[in-house]
């Protein structure tokens, strides 16, 4: 369903067909979503086999579309925008904790 509505909407834009859609993947889609939505890291871990440092790079890259969203959203005015892109952005923040946590637990590692 969803990559239909792409690939409409590419057909729309006169995206080169195969450029987008067959490039998607969505193995950590569930994951962040349920972190994203209040679930420890610990449980996103059980929910897929990816490893956590790919799991960090995808919330990190997420993080910085909504950067650039936030950027948008400024410049169009839509302040309700701006400010839902802003609250997402506290991402940073549980990223910090997890690299600076990994990076102690190697230190102390035997």
């Amino acid at each position: 369903a969803l990559e239909a509505q792409i690939s409409g909407i590419e057909r729309q834009y006169k995206v080169p067909p195969q450029t987008i859609s067959e490039e998607l993947k969505y193995d950590l889609v569930e994951a962040v979503y349920e972190w994203a939505n209040g679930k420890s890291f610990a449980e996103v871990l059980d929910i897929t086999p990816v490893q956590e440092g790919i799991i960090v790079r995808c919330i990190q890259r997420l993080d910085e579309l909504l950067k650039y969203i936030k950027m948008a959203a400024n410049k169009m005015g839509n302040k309700e925008l701006e400010e839902k892109a802003r609250e997402k952005m506290l991402i940073k923040e549980f990223l910090r904790l997890f690299v600076g946590l990994k990076a102690l637990l190697l230190f102390l590692k035997p």
